[in-house]
């Protein structure tokens, strides 16, 4: 293989390799808020500065879409943990495409206590084939050593494949020749960037304690996804990984979840599911993020009036204590009835108690005697805690 052709099938491997898109849904919500309520507590260096952080923005901005409860994810790929004795006699490999693209990378395994890192695997090792005892056929293309990867920024020991499935796409079998320990485990990613059968997953992007659940629905090529041939496994922002439950498109969490908000990062549910297509087996894997969220403060006045200084006052309720920010824009109706956006404002403060946002808009006073004037595209955030709490079209 020359190197022109060997650089193109890095490049392509790479590509294939990069993690799943995330597109949120276009549909429109009601107002957004969050309901749930739990005891929440944090260390903050803003704690003890209360001094509220005015940001006026340099144009007013426009009405946004609200916030949408719902994600929209999409997979080709799978993934797998395979154990050094699994390699050595022969691990499968479902595939729907005449070509795939195969990590493997060594992880840690334990050893009467000890952590051991598992041997990194000799691409040249490895053989993979159709799952037919008669079969000699080779469906390797091609292989990326371990000092190729590394080059090219995996830097984790991982080795790559790509598969020549020239007499057919079905169940392959990987092997290798390498005499691994038995308990050696190791990462296999399967990625398919040109099959026709994806994994379409719809799911909420907020967990909300003592509701309905966490809404999660699973379409592999179209159909339903068959709940008793997928796995769930809840993973902390810490990376602890514990098994979820799955119920009639919905999954089961625990409502003490330890970490609030994405200041620590998201929880994620990885899921791995399968089924038979036409007579072959896809296998798809996911990761849903989303954010545990709970109520820490609301805002009071739906109503807020605008006095002679331009400013506008908006109580808000605080529960937990942290850094807060409201941003609004003054809106007017004109003389057509057209809405004009006028200017769009952030305050920011650090609360221990209920408290006032004071909204110092720079309107020049002749422009706001030309018709009402009224507060658009409204957000309460918990900084602190990285929250979106609120979201109003209109306050």
């Amino acid at each position: 293989m020359n190197n022109v052709t060997k650089s193109v099938g890095l490049f392509w491997l790479m590509s294939a390799l990069i993690s799943m898109n995330v597109s949120a849904t276009n549909k429109q919500v009601n107002d957004y808020k969050v309901t749930a309520t739990s005891p929440i507590t944090l260390n903050d260096p803003h704690a003890d500065n209360t001094q509220a952080v005015v940001y006026i923005w340099p144009k007013p901005q426009n009405i946004t879409a609200l916030t949408t409860t719902e994600q929209t994810l999409k997979s080709n790929e799978y993934w797998q943990e395979v154990t050094g004795e699994q390699l050595s006699a022969g691990v499968a490999i479902y595939t729907t495409s005449t070509e795939a693209f195969i990590r493997i990378a060594p992880k840690t395994h334990y050893s009467e206590g000890e952590a051991l890192q598992s041997e990194p695997l000799n691409a040249r090792l490895l053989k993979i084939r159709p799952d037919s005892p008669q079969s000699h056929f080779q469906a390797i293309e091609q292989t990326v050593s371990q000092q190729e990867m590394s080059l090219a920024g995996f830097n984790d020991g991982s080795i790559a494949l790509t598969t020549n499935a020239q007499q057919g796409v079905g169940r392959l079998v990987m092997q290798s020749q390498q005499g691994l320990a038995a308990n050696a485990t190791y990462l296999m990613h399967v990625k398919e960037k040109y099959s026709p059968h994806q994994l379409q997953v719809i799911a909420d992007n907020t967990f909300q304690a003592h509701g309905q659940g966490f809404k999660l629905v699973g379409r592999l090529a179209g159909e339903m996804i068959d709940e008793a041939h997928t796995a769930l496994n809840l993973i902390s922002p810490e990376g602890v990984k514990t098994p979820a439950d799955f119920q009639k498109g919905r999954v089961v969490l625990p409502n003490d979840l330890e970490n609030v908000g994405a200041y620590k990062g998201f929880y994620e549910l990885e899921m791995t599911t399968e089924k038979v297509l036409a007579g072959l087996t896809v296998k798809r894997s996911i990761k849903v993020p989303f954010a545990h969220v709970i109520k820490t403060a609301q805002l009071e006045s739906m109503s807020p009036k605008i006095d002679q200084a331009n400013k506008i006052s908006m109580p808000v309720k605080i529960l937990h204590s942290g850094r807060y920010a409201v941003t609004a824009t003054l809106a007017q109706h004109s003389s057509t009835g057209q809405i004009e956006y006028l200017q769009t404002i952030e305050v920011a403060q650090w609360l221990n108690e209920d408290g006032i946002f004071e909204l110092p808009f720079t309107i020049d006073n002749q422009r706001l005697q030309t018709g009402p004037v009224f507060l658009a595209n409204v957000k309460l955030v918990d900084q602190s805690r990285m929250m979106l709490l609120e979201h109003h079209e209109r306050f």
